[in-house]
């Protein structure tokens, strides 16, 4: 006994293309672009806050510096040398890991 046509399970052509006209791996493909595009978009925001945060502690190294020339105290060597190590940190700890 044959099944009827509406019965039958659709079976994809060369194509991707099913006897029933439809695209069999559109919604795997659309959900797995659409997560790759959200990843690509965290991966920039990100990066640009962390842009914005080595701005800021780079500033900050620089006016701490200015207040240390100006008093003539050296009591802030430290806070600088920490401050300026911490600028452009991720990067340097991301191509340490690349590395292993």
């Amino acid at each position: 006994m044959e099944l009827p046509q509406s019965s039958r399970p659709a079976t994809p052509n060369a194509t991707g293309i099913n006897e029933v006209g439809c695209f069999e791996d559109t919604p795997r493909t659309f959900w797995v672009l659409l997560v790759a595009l959200l990843q690509n978009s965290q991966s920039r925001e990100d990066q640009a806050t962390q842009n914005q945060l080595n701005a800021i502690a780079d500033a900050r190294a620089d006016l701490v510096t200015r207040m240390s020339n100006a008093s003539g105290d050296d009591e802030f060597r430290t806070d600088i040398a920490e401050l300026r190590a911490a600028v452009g940190f991720e990067d340097k700890e991301r191509s340490s890991n690349n590395t292993h």
